[in-house]
């Protein structure tokens, strides 16, 4: 896994899971809210600022999204590396079977048929 998506996983233990809000307080600061009893609010250089808050408030609910979405490429681009080894693997054979003067068109049919077994996944 990645060092990013393991930080982003480190981040969220022990964090609040729901109930997590963005609202404004009396004294015109946005503050965000989560359960049972955290609230944070959010200041720049004593200016209220809503876009802050509201970006914390979604955070905790698109970091898990976002590791969830990366974990799933990441498997994603495991099932392609293999499948462009065995294509790489079978255009080795080929390339060997035309050294070998074997009929190209039997050659080109076993490396088509490879090729094709490699992306349908039959040989993972």
């Amino acid at each position: 896994m990645s060092e990013l998506v393991e930080r982003a996983k480190a981040a969220l233990e022990g964090v609040t899971e729901e109930g997590w809000l963005c609202g404004e307080d009396p004294c015109g600061c946005y503050s965000v809210a989560a359960k049972p009893d955290l609230t944070v609010q959010v200041v720049a250089e004593h200016i209220a600022n809503k876009a802050d808050a509201e970006f914390i408030a979604a955070a905790r609910s698109l970091v898990p999204e976002l590791v969830a979405e990366v974990e799933s490429m990441l498997r994603t681009v495991d099932g392609l590396r293999s499948t462009l080894f065995l294509i790489r693997e079978a255009r080795i054979d080929y390339d060997a079977a035309l050294r070998r003067r074997e009929h190209g068109g039997a050659a080109a049919r076993r490396f088509v048929d490879a090729v094709v077994s490699a992306l349908d996944g039959s040989d993972r």
